[in-house]
């Protein structure tokens, strides 16, 4: 962490504690530390802009790079505030690529539960909920993917043509509850 003009000693103290005493992962400590930092008086200049980055090898899209978390934002009168909005959409972009890399290299296991923390940072994405219909049908959990299927669908029914002939759904198409959604 890094604070060009900081106003006193006791902006950096409160971010270390903010940063020791904060559960949630790195990203989430680190926000917290700006945050606190900013309540103590932060730069000296006033605030503009704000960054973060977390990285970790194979996290980044499809685990193509090092980027786990990478947002910035620039020219805001509230950037901290704004960055905080962004963090919980990284989050879930974190978790979603985490599961979906798993499910790639089928370690369905491994893809469920960062699966299902995608859907909990954002239960309104059809896409989140339909990705996870099909982890948790990889996962042998029939009635649990055609809960989030439902959700996905009322969400975004534009999917149902999708679900139709998607080959990871392939199992669920004689079952009577997916019929039904599909035509719903």
């Amino acid at each position: 962490m890094q604070g060009n003009n900081l106003t006193r000693e006791d902006v950096v103290v409160s971010m270390e504690t903010a940063v020791l005493e904060i559960e949630g992962t790195l990203a989430d400590r680190m926000y917290a530390a700006m945050v606190a930092g900013d309540a103590r008086g932060g730069d000296s200049r006033g605030k503009q802009s704000a960054s973060l980055m977390v990285r970790k090898p194979g996290t980044g899209y499809g685990g193509n790079n090092d980027r786990a978390i990478d947002i910035r934002v620039d020219d805001h009168p509230e950037p901290f505030k704004e960055l905080g909005r962004l963090l919980n959409y990284a989050n879930m972009n974190y978790a979603w690529n985490e599961a979906w890399t798993a499910f790639v290299n089928q370690d369905y296991v491994a893809a469920l539960e960062p699966m299902e923390r995608t859907v909990r940072l954002a239960p309104d994405v059809a896409e989140a909920q339909y990705d996870l219909a099909v982890i948790r049908l990889a996962n042998n959990d029939e009635a649990g993917s055609l809960e989030a299927l439902a959700s996905a669908l009322a969400l975004n029914p534009k999917l149902k043509e999708q679900a139709s002939t998607d080959s990871a759904l392939k199992e669920l198409r004689d079952h009577s509850r997916f019929q039904e959604l599909i035509a719903e």
